[in-house]
């Protein structure tokens, strides 16, 4: 009886021990993570609005910008913005060409949220 007491107690110790455990790598992930920010997207040269090379990713976006009209559109041809997750110590991308492939890269925190585009310039 005592036996089995001393082995109960040993794995409720273990029970808390790994609950703390994955609760701090829980709080540790979410910080690696900044929140989605919304960046103005630029065109080097109109006439190749497909160009994802073309199409700058303005760094220093005001905090908290989103698209406002024209550039509400999500079906459009031109970009005007983009919705981006960059992991804590990642660079922002220069163009959407290399948030892209950053994106492809599992080295790399970095997710794609929605785009916005506007129907002319």
């Amino acid at each position: 009886m005592v036996k089995l007491f001393k082995n109960k107690v040993d794995f409720t110790g273990v029970a808390v021990l790994l609950m703390a455990f994955f609760v701090a790598v829980g709080f540790k992930a979410a910080e690696s993570m900044q929140a989605p920010k919304w960046y103005q997207v630029t065109l080097d040269d109109p006439a190749f609005p497909n160009d994802l090379s073309n199409q700058k990713i303005n760094a220093s976006t005001p905090s908290g910008w989103t698209p406002t009209s024209p550039c509400t559109s999500s079906t459009a041809t031109y970009a005007c913005g983009i919705q981006l997750t960059i992991g804590a110590g990642e660079d922002i991308p220069e163009t959407v060409e290399e948030a892209e492939e950053m994106h492809d890269d599992n080295d790399v925190e970095l997710t794609i949220g929605s785009r916005a585009f506007r129907p002319n310039l």
